[in-house]
């Protein structure tokens, strides 16, 4: 009698625990749908989502300025738009200010012009463009963008943001001769700003910013290796980091990150026979650290992915234009959080789609096999 009990339950927990680490299905519902089409001459800059809005930045180089002339003028030419996923209206961003590189979060858009260059003559009479670059910010109601106080940095032109910290990866020589990257936290709110400690040369194109967490790649080049690299995660509260972990031979890229969620995904270093890389992708909460795989639908690109929805680019294969895409998302509510904690309060454990604590589930059901057992056993 005893075994005839103990093997089903034994079955159960395997069960469970095989249950927790399958991969999750992400796939989309329905068809995406085209909300703009890139005007001719224009390419795309950057499509992104915060779940309300899509952004749509667009540009082209300013061919006056290729000229041999010192034409005053931004180096980029470009417009901003904001498509409202619940209104489902497409509107301009006031100002004819072109951008560089721009994101959106939590419904104001956030981005870095296109280099005003502007004429200086020399003392010898030589005429030139000396450039200048300026963050600016603006939320739909706003009647037009606002500058925010952010030092000049004309090496590299990326950063992130959360509405309340701003994250810059900045090229500055601290020693003598030496040129090096530097990853910088400006607190939007304050002012203030601060160097952040990191062990590796950060990678310009991968890092992000979310409440708590400040979440960057390094690109290798203080390694022995060149491919060993790591994406870390500095919480900004504790000034504390870790690493996440990753198998020897692959390489980690950050994808997007929401509230505490960050996608991921690690690729091998070295390809298969037929010379293919299959790349992983991973859910991690960057609290508890609690990781899920997960699978994408075909053709899905998981670059800008904001629970429910995602956007990307395409080409238009009956036009030939570049058309952005909008699509609804199928995912478990366990992964759907998009709440931006601040760094003063702490989010609950997540829920599963019962609204119960997944680690909480698993805990009982051991407790109480185990107390089922132990009756059982002094029963024999």
């Amino acid at each position: 009698m005893v075994k005839i009990v103990f093997l089903p339950l034994v079955l159960l927990i395997t069960i469970i625990c095989t249950a927790s680490a399958a991969a999750v299905p992400i796939t989309i519902v329905g068809e995406p749908q085209t909300i703009y089409e890139f005007q001719e001459g224009y390419f795309f800059n950057n499509v992104a989502t915060d779940g309300n809005y899509v952004l749509i930045a667009e540009r082209k180089p300013n061919d006056a300025q290729k000229t041999g002339k010192p034409i005053e003028g931004y180096r980029w030419l470009g417009s901003l738009y904001l498509y409202d996923i619940e209104r489902g209206i497409l509107e301009k961003i006031p100002g004819e200010i072109p951008s560089e590189w721009a994101i959106m979060e939590s419904g104001t858009v956030y981005w870095i012009d296109g280099s005003y260059g502007k004429k200086v003559t020399a003392p010898d009479g030589f005429e030139y463009l000396e450039y200048t670059t300026h963050y600016y910010q603006y939320t739909p109601g706003d009647p037009a963008p606002v500058e925010i106080a952010i030092p000049q940095n004309c090496h590299l032109s990326r950063f992130a943001t959360d509405g309340v910290h701003l994250a810059m990866i900045r090229s500055e020589v601290l020693r003598e001769g030496v040129l090096e990257r530097t990853l910088t936290l400006f607190d939007l709110r304050t002012g203030e700003w601060e160097r952040l400690p990191i062990a590796n040369q950060p990678d310009s194109y991968h890092f992000g910013v979310s409440g708590d967490y400040v979440v960057y790649a390094d690109d290798g080049r203080d390694r022995p290796v060149s491919t060993d690299r790591y994406i870390h995660v500095y919480t900004i509260s504790s000034k504390e980091t870790y690493d996440i972990e990753r198998p020897d031979g692959y390489v980690q890229s950050i994808d997007c990150i929401w509230g505490e969620t960050l996608l991921y995904n690690q690729v091998p270093v070295k390809g298969d026979a037929n010379g293919n890389y299959f790349g992983e992708y991973y859910l991690i909460n960057l609290r508890t650290k609690e990781t899920k795989p997960v699978t994408f639908s075909k053709h899905l690109s998981p670059l800008n992915i904001y629970p429910p929805y995602a956007t990307f680019w395409k080409k238009d294969e009956s036009t030939g234009r570049l058309v952005v895409q909008l699509a609804t998302l199928d995912m478990p509510l366990a992964i759907q959080s998009t709440t931006h904690p601040t760094i003063e309060e702490a989010l609950p454990p997540q829920p599963t789609q019962t609204g119960t604590p997944l680690g909480m589930i698993v805990g009982l059901i051991t407790f109480a096999l185990a107390c089922v057992l132990a009756v059982l056993w002094r029963k024999k």
